[in-house]
């Protein structure tokens, strides 16, 4: 009686040691999410916070201005002139190292690049992605990348 106790005890200590062993999850974007969001709170702000403008010509007469409101939970875009239009994109997560910020408005997820960032200006580059893994994986754009409606371009910063 004695000897099957025993082996039921170490049983359910076999079974409670096997159940609290540090898996990887089977998740991998929660995995990937979250090890990122760890970089944004070890970073605790973006360091190009605040608004940023640039005002280009979508032809004869057709002036624009566009706005990035860049703020921790979010990025307000307002594009005023000839075309107008605004939106908010959602943020799930920014990468210091190389100053991706990644968010979604709806279920449109972009991914927003920023370089040469100075007091008075920054180079951004944003992209519609299909996915938050795409946007994680997608490289670093180079100098000349440009697609539809998409290259880098100067921002000066805005004081209103």
């Amino acid at each position: 009686m004695i000897k099957i106790r025993n082996v039921y005890l170490l049983s359910l200590i076999v079974i409670g040691l096997i159940a609290c062993t540090d898996k990887p999850s089977k998740n991998k974007k929660n995995d990937i999410k979250s090890s990122e969001e760890e970089v944004l709170k070890s970073d605790k702000a973006i360091p190009f916070e605040g608004i940023w403008t640039r005002k280009f010509s979508m032809g004869e007469g057709k002036k624009q201005q566009v706005f990035y409101t860049v703020k921790s939970e979010g990025i307000e875009y307002r594009m005023e002139g000839a075309v107008p239009m605004g939106y908010t994109i959602e943020m799930d997560t920014f990468i210091a190292k190389d100053n991706r910020w990644i968010g979604r408005k709806g279920e449109i997820s972009y991914v927003i690049f920023a370089k040469n960032i100075t007091n008075n200006s920054i180079t951004l580059y944003k992209q519609k992605v299909e996915s938050f893994e795409e946007a994680l994986t997608i490289p670093f754009p180079s100098d000349s990348t440009r697609s539809q409606f998409t290259s880098w371009n100067v921002y000066q910063k805005n004081i209103e």
